[in-house]
């Protein structure tokens, strides 16, 4: 590539974040928003958003701006609820307007997208909403108790011989009872393999969603960069994903 248009490609590229962010923002109606930090010009909240440890940093801002905290992340806004009342009354009384889901380009890439978690308000997603609320609603409940039994009474025996290892004994309670439940999987005591794969998806899944860390989910258009272009890191990640 010549040296005229690398020196070109940064002006480009400032010309269609420019571009978005004005088609984002032309029709936002100028309605009040909640309380959250005052973000900078262009990047608006990108830097109040941390990479790691998202929850401690979230509840603390939920202490600071209250239970609605607003934030705007490179002209997408964002909404954080920092309470159990603000999450059903935002999530449940209005889940005509809040059950879609934005496009998540890494999710894709990466392959994350099965996780119905993470699909928009379509067919697909209705579907799979009925199977999984048709075998985890309150009144199923009792029906898994027999695993809930078994799994409490191990670990239990397991705390009595090692206390010291109580951290690492609840995690292991948690995943061997939704292993047995979801998949009716009896998991190993020790280093099982389905316990350190469920681990190492939801590390990546985790990664995967972090708001404002994947420019790419900005400009979707960079998914069509080769991995090897400069600033196309986020390929590599998402094929070792």
């Amino acid at each position: 590539m010549s040296s005229p248009v690398l020196s070109a490609l940064p002006l480009v590229f400032v010309a269609l974040l420019g571009a978005i962010l004005w088609r984002r923002t032309r029709h936002v109606r100028k309605l009040p928003l909640p309380p959250g930090p005052k973000g900078l010009p262009i990047i608006g909240n990108v830097l109040d958003m941390p990479t790691k440890n998202l929850a401690p940093t979230l509840r603390d801002m939920g202490k600071k701006y209250g239970d609605l905290t607003y934030l705007n992340l490179l002209g997408q806004p964002m909404i954080i609820l920092n309470s159990y009342e603000a999450a059903v009354g935002v999530l449940e009384a209005r889940s005509a307007n809040t059950s879609d889901r934005p496009r998540s380009v890494m999710a894709e890439l990466t392959g994350v997208i099965w996780e119905f978690a993470l699909l928009g308000y379509t067919p697909e997603w209705r579907q799979r909403r009925r199977v999984f609320h048709g075998a985890f609603q309150p009144s199923m409940i009792p029906k898994y108790r027999p695993v809930h039994l078994r799994e409490c009474r191990r670990f239990l025996q397991r705390l009595l011989d090692n206390p010291e290892d109580f951290i690492a004994l609840a995690r292991h309670v948690f995943s061997a009872t939704i292993m047995d439940v979801v998949y009716g999987i009896d998991v190993q005591e020790h280093n099982d393999p389905y316990i350190n794969l469920a681990e190492t998806v939801g590390d990546i899944f985790t990664q995967v969603v972090v708001p404002g860390k994947w420019l790419v989910e900005l400009l979707p258009v960079l998914e069509y960069l080769p991995s090897w272009f400069p600033g196309a890191g986020f390929k590599r990640d998402a094929a070792r994903g």
